[in-house]
């Protein structure tokens, strides 16, 4: 007994949804709020197509984040690559070459570069009072020479040896 009246319980349950709900409940949903505005199909169609268009508006920018987010942090790990081959830790220096790197270091600045050359040639051009340490070739005079070791030892490579 309990079968055919749930058949008909289905029955009218797609019947109600095929028409808009069970009659005494549209009457009643009629009564409270109207029948609501008539809207032609042209209408209709313009709003769903805009509600589309919005949406893959929003799906292409999530899209366009992700990639530019990746794109970031892809040139980001690039640099840092870079800069980790590239950036070349200085050897611990021995206590003899210690005293020649300090010694060369006119400008006392921890580095042996061309500006410690450039510094004493313009001394010397000044001719300023210059300090006997000054003299690197160990040739007695400290003169355009000894800047000339200076600048070669400004810009030798690593490991390699100036001739």
């Amino acid at each position: 007994m309990q079968e055919p009246m749930d058949n008909r319980r289905e029955e009218n349950i797609e019947r109600w949804a095929e028409e808009g709900g069970p009659p005494q409940l549209r009457e009643s949903l009629s009564e409270i709020y109207g029948s609501g505005p008539a809207v032609s199909r042209a209408v209709d169609e313009r709003i769903l197509g805009a509600a589309r268009e919005q949406m893959a508006r929003r799906v292409r920018m999530r899209w366009m984040m992700r990639y530019a987010i990746g794109s970031v942090a892809a040139a980001a790990a690039v640099v840092l690559i870079v800069i980790r081959t590239t950036h070349h830790a200085q050897p611990a220096a021995k206590s003899g070459a210690a005293m020649v790197a300090a010694a060369e270091d006119v400008n006392r600045d921890g580095k042996i570069d061309i500006l410690d050359a450039y510094l004493m040639a313009r001394s010397l051009a000044a001719k300023e009072a210059i300090a006997r340490e000054w003299d690197f070739n160990h040739d007695g005079i400290v003169d355009g020479r000894d800047v000339d070791v200076i600048a070669l030892a400004a810009v030798k490579l690593r490991g390699e040896e100036i001739r």
